[in-house]
């Protein structure tokens, strides 16, 4: 419902009443952005664990890939 529209329709009741209704759209409001905002944080912690995670792969990666570099190169000077 557009905002104009709900002015019109509450227009017509006592003045605690609307006070008493826009107060109960503010709760939900408030409510609902509680809960976008938790979701938003919730992706965001989700997020940086991936990026440490991939981190840590890079890092053994690499680790590996320098032993075996650093064998290959033994086993070259050997021969």
């Amino acid at each position: 419902m557009e905002l104009s529209e709900l002015e019109n329709e509450i227009s017509n009741l006592p003045q605690e009443q609307r006070k008493s209704i826009l107060k109960i759209i503010d709760i939900k409001i408030t409510n609902d952005m509680k809960e976008v905002i938790q979701k938003i944080v919730s992706l965001g912690h989700s997020t940086n664990s991936h990026i440490v995670t991939a981190y840590w792969v890079i890092g053994i990666v690499g680790g590996v890939l320098t032993l075996l570099l650093t064998a290959i190169g033994i086993l070259i000077s050997l021969k």
